[in-house]
């Protein structure tokens, strides 16, 4: 596997977690931000971000709707 391949997968990873932890908890994007092992609140939001097309806030508020 390559760098950038293991990079990715780090990072889908990471954002699965998130994911399941902006779902089923009511933790901050701070908080969540911290157990996906992210240096910075705004690495994590542009990772999520591009690997979902939406922020965290943004995905906790569809998911929760409906």
């Amino acid at each position: 596997m390559t760098v950038t391949g293991k990079a990715q997968l780090k990072t889908e990873s990471r954002v699965s977690i998130s994911k399941s932890l902006l779902e089923l908890t009511t933790k901050s994007i701070e908080e969540i931000s911290a157990i996906g092992g992210y240096p910075s609140v705004s690495n994590y939001y542009r990772a999520f971000k591009m690997a979902t097309g939406l922020t965290p806030s943004e995905y906790r508020k569809m998911r929760r709707e409906g």
